[in-house]
Formats: structure tokens, C-alpha cells, sequence
């Protein structure tokens, strides 16, 4: 798929991408159309990778124990991605897999307790019919995704900072009590993968890829966003 477009096609296409309509408008009619193709075969180019990257995380993830390693290296490709970089995907995966799959394990524990336990209390309350038990049951839905996004989050970044886990997660839980829009957005890309994959199950062999993809993206803009706020502090601190 990466040769289905030549090396200027693909630059030209990833800067459209990237800077985005404003780029279109400031191109010269003549220019425009190229642009445009440029920019759509791009976003083909880069959603079929993003599905390869998907099946790769699914066939990796089918022991189990390897699920966390697996999408800490989805997060790598992502991150490399956004980069500007084409790393070889299935290379840079397994390298990442190796190289995590210790924490990986402890990883796909945690994953298990926030998804499993706030399903469990929220089966039992409903089914015990409990006085309160449909709010208490909103209310751990709420935290239990609360704490699922910033778990997550943790991923995209770790792979752009290379910070050591307890960081990432600080980083991240951080990231979501400054930027809460971060937070409803990744949120959004995990709920919608999910609602997709119980619509059309088969969907799950490719689902890890674009919702991995979708939280980078996430997590690059509110990382920029924070630069910017704290360059913008900075900038009124010294005029005072």
C-alpha cells in the first residue's frame, strides 16, 4: 500500500493532511485538485495502514498476555506516525512487544480489574435491585471510564515521551484534569470502537488500529495545547 503512491504524492499529501483546509484555501486555484487527491489518497494510504496495524495487534493479542504489549506498540507506530516517520510496521511492532512484554502482563491485570470489577458491582446492584443501585451504578460507569481513558492514555504517552510508566500514567491523568476536552475525545474514539465492533463483530480484527490511531491524534493536539498554555503563562509572566 505504500507504493501506491509516489514519495512527492505521499509529502505532499501528509502536509495537506496535516496543516489542514486552511492549506487548500491558501493554494492557488490551479493547485487546489492536486492538493485535494493528494490529501484524499493520503487518508486512504494512512486508514488502510492504520487496519493492517489493527490485524497485526489482533493475531499478537490472540495468548492474551501479549494484548498489552501489543497495544503499547500500536501506540510506537502511531507515534511515529504523526512524526512524519514510515517505520517498517510489522519490525517496529515486534521490537516494541519484546521489549515490553513484562510490563505488558501487569498492563493487561490492570485492564482486567477496571473493566471487570465495575462490571461485576453494576451487574450485582441491578440484579439485587438495590435501593440507589441504578445511580450508583451510573456513577462507577462513569468513574470506571474516567479511569479507562486515562489508562489509555497512558499510551500514546509513554511512546512520545519514552517516560517510564508510573510517569506516563501521571502524565496522562494530568493531561485529562487539564485538557477534560482530551479526555470526552478519547472517550469518544474508545466508545465508538467499541459500539462499532458490537454492530459488526468481525470488526474486531481491525478496531485496535484506527481507535489506537485516534488516541494518539488526541493526545498529540492536547499535549500542543498544554505547550501553548504554558508558553502563553510564560510570555505574560515576563511582560509582568
Amino acid at each position: 500500500m505504500a507504493d501506491a503512491m509516489s514519495e512527492p504524492a505521499r509529502r505532499a499529501g501528509r502536509a495537506a493532511g496535516l496543516a489542514g483546509p486552511r492549506t487548500l484555501l491558501r493554494a492557488g486555484p490551479a493547485e487546489q485538485p492536486a492538493a485535494r487527491t493528494a490529501a484524499r489518497l493520503e487518508s486512504l494510504r494512512r486508514a488502510a495502514e492504520c487496519a493492517l496495524l489493527g490485524i497485526v495487534w489482533f493475531a499478537c493479542s490472540l495468548p492474551v498476555i501479549t494484548a498489552g504489549a501489543g497495544w503499547a506498540a500500536v501506540a510506537e507506530v502511531c507515534d511515529a506516525w504523526l512524526r512524519g516517520e514510515e517505520p517498517p510496521l510489522l519490525r517496529s511492532f515486534a521490537r516494541t512487544v519484546r521489549r515490553e512484554l513484562a510490563h505488558g502482563l501487569v498492563l493487561d491485570l490492570v485492564a482486567l480489574l477496571l473493566a471487570a470489577l465495575p462490571y461485576l458491582e453494576v451487574r450485582i446492584a441491578l440484579a439485587e435491585r438495590l435501593p440507589g443501585g441504578p445511580v450508583d451504578s451510573g456513577a462507577l460507569c462513569l468513574l470506571a471510564a474516567a479511569a479507562l481513558t486515562v489508562f489509555l492514555l497512558a499510551f500514546p504517552v509513554r511512546a512520545a515521551t519514552r517516560a517510564p510508566w508510573p510517569e506516563a500514567f501521571r502524565q496522562s491523568a494530568g493531561l485529562c484534569r487539564n485538557c477534560p476536552w482530551a479526555a470526552v475525545l478519547a472517550a469518544a474514539a474508545v466508545g465508538t470502537g467499541v459500539i462499532l465492533v458490537l454492530a459488526f463483530p468481525p470488526l474486531i480484527v481491525l478496531i485496535a488500529g484506527p481507535v489506537g490511531y485516534a488516541l494518539t491524534v488526541v493526545h498529540a493536539r492536547a499535549a500542543a495545547a498544554r505547550r501553548e498554555g504554558a508558553k502563553s503563562e510564560e510570555d505574560e509572566a515576563a511582560r509582568l
